[in-house]
Order: C-alpha cells, then sequence, then structure tokens
C-alpha cells in the first residue's frame, strides 16, 4: 500500500525524499516519514496552480453540491459550470471531446459521480425531463419512436433510452486523462483518495465535503449548500416515490441490472491514471 501510494505521488509531480519541500524535513518519529500513510494524509499540497477538473455524472447525484464544494478547496480548483450553463456536465466522453465549452478549456482531470440510477430515472420523470436529459447522456441519436415518461421507458424493450451504461463506459475505458470514480453515498468516506487525485490536503478536502445525505426541502438547499434556485442536482430529493408501483421500480432495477453490476464492482473510489492503469 505505501509503494502504491507513493508511485502515486510520483505520479502528481511529488518528491518522496526526506526535506522535500512541503513534507517534514527533520522527521522525529517514523508516523513523519514522508513516505509514511499518515504524512501523505495530511501533507500540503505541492500544487500551486489551479487545476482544471470537469465533473459529470448522470443527473441525481448532487453532482452540483460536490461541484460548490471543490470549488472552496485551496490550492483552486476550476470546475466545469456548476448548474450547467456550458451544457457538459453530463455528456458522456464521445461527444464531450468535441464540444466547445471541453475544448476551450481542456481539464486536466475528470471526476466521476455515481449513484442510483433508477432513482434518477424516476426523478426526471417526476420533473418532466424525460427528454431533456436524454438528449445529454445518449451517445447516439434518438431512436423513433421512444419512451416520453417511466411507464412508456419500462415498457420499452429496447436499450435503456438514457445510455446511461454507454455513458459510464465511455469515461471508464478512454485512456486520455486521469479519472476518478466516486459513488456519491460515500462521498467522505474516501477524503484521502479524493485528496490525492485533487491534490490538495486531505485536512482541506475533509474541511469543504460533506456528507451525502437526501435534502428535506429547497430551503435546506439555501442553508447547505450554495444557494442555485431551481436546479435539482445540488442535492437529491428525499423524494420515497411512493406513487411509483412496487412493480415498476422492479422493472425499472432489472432494465439498468447490467450498469448496476458495473456500479457495484467498483470500491467506492476508483482512479484511472493513463500509463499507471491504462494505456492507449
Amino acid at each position: 500500500m505505501a509503494l502504491r501510494r507513493t508511485a502515486a505521488c510520483i505520479t502528481l509531480g511529488l518528491t518522496a525524499l526526506p526535506g522535500a519541500s512541503g513534507l517534514m524535513s527533520t522527521p522525529a518519529s517514523e508516523d513523519q516519514w514522508p513516505w509514511s500513510r499518515k504524512a501523505q494524509a495530511e501533507t500540503v499540497s505541492h500544487r500551486t496552480s489551479e487545476l482544471r477538473v470537469h465533473v459529470t455524472s448522470i443527473g441525481g447525484v448532487g453532482t452540483t453540491g460536490i461541484m460548490e464544494e471543490m470549488k472552496q478547496m485551496s490550492p483552486s480548483i476550476v470546475t466545469n459550470d456548476p448548474i450547467d450553463n456550458d451544457q457538459i456536465k453530463h455528456v458522456p466522453y464521445s461527444k464531450l471531446i468535441g464540444m466547445a465549452g471541453f475544448r476551450k478549456t481542456r481539464p486536466q482531470k475528470v471526476v466521476y459521480l455515481y449513484g442510483d440510477p433508477s432513482r434518477a430515472i424516476m426523478s426526471l420523470d417526476r420533473r418532466g425531463w424525460f427528454m431533456i436529459q436524454a438528449r445529454k447522456t445518449r451517445s447516439d441519436p434518438f431512436p423513433h419512436p421512444f419512451p416520453k415518461n417511466l411507464k412508456q421507458y419500462v415498457e420499452d424493450l429496447n436499450e435503456d433510452f438514457f445510455q446511461f451504461e454507454k455513458h459510464f463506459d465511455s469515461y471508464y475505458s478512454q485512456c486520455d486523462m486521469p479519472v476518478a470514480f466516486l459513488r456519491a453515498t460515500e462521498k467522505t468516506d474516501h477524503i484521502n483518495e479524493l485528496a490525492e487525485f485533487l491534490e490538495v490536503n486531505s485536512t482541506e478536502a475533509r474541511r469543504v465535503l460533506k456528507p451525502w445525505k437526501l435534502a428535506a426541502s429547497a430551503l435546506q438547499f439555501e442553508q447547505e449548500v450554495v444557494p442555485l434556485e431551481f436546479n435539482p442536482d445540488v442535492l437529491p430529493s428525499n423524494n420515497t416515490y411512493s406513487d411509483v408501483s412496487p412493480e415498476t421500480k422492479a422493472r425499472l432495477k432489472g432494465k439498468l441490472s447490467s450498469l448496476l453490476k458495473k456500479y457495484d464492482s467498483l470500491p467506492g473510489f476508483k482512479a484511472i491514471i493513463p500509463g499507471k492503469d491504462c494505456h492507449k
């Protein structure tokens, strides 16, 4: 584990030598050695310039909230637009790389937030945003005919209309830039790994990241997160979708079973670094 962490630090441009800038120069104990787990967890980042990070998801997992929190970190992190004015927050990687908003300020890293896709679909149906979100997350043009609501979606025998699995695969299989996959419900359970990926002090990451919890109301959005009106992706709602039948929920899970297996196979936080974890 120590060797792996040391290698990761070297990849990020750190120097694992006693006396290096930002590390303990005169270690008095084993815990102060720069290659020890404790020292790496709390060491000050060697990054001095801003880090450009593209944050993405299929929606409905608190993407906006974590983007606003990341932008409070120091050294500074610049993300794509939290309220998606640049229209790139939810697009698959295959489409992202051709979009002007991406090419203008190409990010250095990607954070992919994921959660329960069935809740995301029920939320989209409740808000009447079925086609709006599908235009963002799909890799391919719309099929004809296509489902326009939840009822039609679970009855559709074709592939997932939103192409959520293709969305995930497009980021997981690319090897152009570092990407970290973070399970939304474990947002603050992997502070050290996420801090290392973002090249910030873990204490700094712990300071700004808020634990996952469902939002009770729009008022809670304003009290606990940056007040972004009419933005449902600040925090997931606590809607139980009791109006959706158990049968429909079961069919929804079944339709998304392949994607859910991929989500479940991930450890909660996983970083893929080109040249280290993948090769073009």
